[in-house]
C-alpha cells in the first residue's frame, strides 16, 4: 500500500459507528486517528495510529481560542467550538511530525480506495458544492486534501473575523440571517472564503477524474444529491443517493443523472442522522 500520503481523522469520544467507519478506511489508507483515551483501542488495527487529542488542547494558543471563542447558530456551543478546532488540531498536527500535506477524512466519511490513487492537480483539494442558497456554505473537509498553507490561511482567516474582527463584516449578514433561519457560521463558512477568496489554490472533489480509463468522484453528504452540476445531480432512493454495488468489478458507483453515466465511489459521507447505517452490514455489502 502506497503512504505517501496519511489520513487524519479527529474523532473525541468513541461513537457506536466509528470502529466499522475506520475499518473500511484504514484498510487501504494509513490513519491517525486524534481522539481521547476511548478510542486508542482501535490503533489494535494495523493502519491505524492514536493520537492523544488532550496534548494539544492543553497547548495555549487553544486556551485563548477557548476563552474568546463566540459561536453563531442553532446548536450547543461545544459543538460549534470542536467544529471549528479540528482543523487546528490537524494543524497542530502537521507541524509536530513534519508533515506537509494530510488527508482530512471525518469519522462518518468512508474512504474506500486509497487516496494515493487519486489524481490531484492542486496542491489542496476539498469538496465544493455551489452556493444554493445564499447563507448556505457547504464546502468541506469531510474529505480533503489539505497542505500546512492551508491551514495557516484557515488559522489566519479565522482570527480576523472571531479574534481581532477586522474581517467580521464577512459573516455579519449571515449571523443576522441564522437568528431567525436554521443553522450557523462554522468552519465549513472558513473554508468557502478561503475558496472565494483564492487564498490558496484548491481543487474540488465533487467534479469526476478519471481513473484507470473510469469516472470516480467524491460525494459531500449521502442524504443530498446535490453534485458539482446541480443540486438533484444524482439518483436517489429513500431520501439518499442510491449506491449501486457490483460483484463483477468490485465496485460501487452512483448514477449521474445529468450526464447520464455511472461514477464510481472513492467516498460516501453518512452525515447527520445517516450515521447510524454505518454497521457491519453494511461494511459487508460494499466493495473497499
Amino acid at each position: 500500500m502506497k503512504n505517501d500520503i496519511s489520513t487524519v481523522v479527529v474523532h473525541d469520544i468513541n461513537s457506536s459507528f466509528l470502529e466499522t467507519s475506520l475499518r473500511i478506511t484504514s484498510t487501504n489508507n494509513k490513519v491517525f486517528l486524534i481522539g481521547n483515551e476511548s478510542v486508542k483501542y482501535l490503533e489494535k488495527y494495523e493502519n491505524i495510529f492514536f493520537v492523544d487529542i488532550n496534548k494539544y488542547f492543553e497547548m495555549e494558543k487553544f486556551k485563548i481560542y477557548r476563552e474568546k471563542f463566540e459561536y453563531y447558530g442553532d446548536k450547543d456551543v461545544d459543538t460549534y467550538y470542536f467544529w471549528f478546532m479540528r482543523l487546528f488540531l490537524i494543524y497542530e498536527f502537521m507541524k509536530e511530525n513534519n508533515i506537509n500535506r494530510i488527508f482530512s477524512c471525518d469519522s462518518d466519511n468512508l474512504l474506500l480506495k486509497n487516496i494515493n490513487l487519486y489524481p490531484f492537480v492542486a496542491e489542496n483539494a476539498i469538496c465544493i458544492p455551489p452556493v444554493w442558497d445564499e447563507y448556505y456554505f457547504a464546502s468541506s473537509i469531510h474529505a480533503g486534501l489539505i497542505t500546512q498553507e492551508f491551514c495557516q490561511n484557515y488559522e489566519m482567516l479565522y482570527e480576523d473575523i472571531f479574534i481581532n474582527k477586522s474581517r467580521f463584516n464577512l459573516i455579519k449578514d449571515k449571523v443576522e440571517h441564522h437568528k431567525s433561519n436554521a443553522g450557523g457560521v462554522c468552519d465549513m463558512t472558513l473554508y468557502h472564503y478561503i475558496v472565494k477568496m483564492e487564498l490558496v489554490q484548491v481543487q474540488n472533489l465533487l467534479e469526476p477524474v478519471l481513473i484507470d480509463g473510469l469516472p470516480h468522484v467524491f460525494i459531500n453528504n449521502l442524504s443530498s444529491p446535490e453534485g458539482h452540476q446541480n443540486k438533484n445531480q444524482f439518483k436517489t432512493k429513500k431520501g439518499r443517493i442510491k449506491i449501486y454495488t457490483s460483484k463483477e468489478d468490485l465496485s460501487n458507483s452512483i448514477y449521474d443523472m445529468i450526464n447520464e453515466e455511472y461514477l464510481n465511489l472513492f467516498n460516501i459521507h453518512f452525515q447527520g442522522k445517516a450515521k447510524r447505517l454505518i454497521t457491519k452490514r453494511l461494511e459487508k455489502k460494499l466493495f473497499f
